[in-house]
């Protein structure tokens, strides 16, 4: 499972609230774009949103400026 997937995140949110768990969602770029507000759910029910590239590539097999642009283009 990865967040934002529309089929999972609703229902893991509603456990963390139950709950009052913090939680960080490291989300990977591509699905951010795809599903703009399920991160904005995340986000506003006081969860982190980390970035986690933009779409999860083998960062040892990527230059340096192929490594930075994975990391900025998910800004």
């Amino acid at each position: 499972m990865t967040a934002p997937n529309p089929l999972y995140t609703p229902g893991v949110l509603a456990v963390l609230a139950r709950y009052h768990v913090p939680a960080t969602f490291f989300v990977v770029g591509a699905d951010a774009a795809k599903y703009p507000d399920n991160v904005r759910r995340i986000a506003d029910a006081g969860h982190v949103v980390g970035n986690h590239t933009w779409d999860h590539p083998n960062l040892d097999r990527l230059s340096e400026p192929c490594i930075r642009d994975e990391i900025e283009r998910t800004q």
